[in-house]
């Protein structure tokens, strides 16, 4: 057997994840504000599980950082809703540096927005999930030239899913450029 090269797993990603996983204990390592001698980790995990036919392995890949807790800091905010719009806000109060205070509005539009963003997304993940299983399916249960056609359709309306995604990636980008408060 080859060796395997972390780099090249999952297309990359689980390299992008080691290197954010260690940018951020490099950046924990570095704070002021977390004990010195706290040790951090960082835990690449590979989970295997195999089909029937020991022909296909699913394969899960995990990142885990483990980093030192900032030190406790205490302060106190004021709650209530805005008068002019109706929308939930946070402020907080107490001693500050001129220019510390930063009032924080909770918009409901954008959470519900980014939830039902987030719920597609996992819907678009399941989808590619399966995409290996219903083709190995339509080659296992139909004739070849059947197979092909069924496979012509699958791959035309993935290409369908991917611009729908673009789309909606383009939008949320148009979206936060225009209604979130920088």
């Amino acid at each position: 057997m080859e060796a395997v090269e972390l780099k090249n797993i999952a297309g990359g990603a689980l390299q992008a994840k080691f290197n954010k996983a260690m940018e951020a204990v490099v950046a924990n390592l570095l704070d002021p504000n977390t004990p010195s001698k706290d040790k951090r980790k960082i835990t690449i995990e590979m989970t295997f599980v195999t089909d029937e036919e020991r022909t296909q392995v699913a394969s899960t890949v995990s990142v885990k950082q483990k980093l030192a807790p900032l030190h406790p800091i205490n302060t106190q905010f004021g709650i209530g809703k805005d008068l002019k719009d109706g929308g939930n806000f946070i402020e907080e109060y107490g001693q500050h540096l001129p220019g510390q205070i930063k009032v924080v509005k909770i918009d409901k539009a954008t959470m519900d927005y980014y939830i039902r963003l987030t719920e597609f997304h996992k819907q678009f993940q399941a989808v590619g999930n399966n995409y290996n299983q219903v083709v190995r399916a339509l080659k296992n249960n139909f004739g070849e030239k059947r197979a092909m056609a069924l496979l012509y359709k699958l791959e035309r309306l993935s290409l369908e899913l991917m611009l729908i995604c673009k789309k909606v990636m383009a939008l949320t980008q148009e979206y936060e450029r225009k209604w979130l408060q920088k």
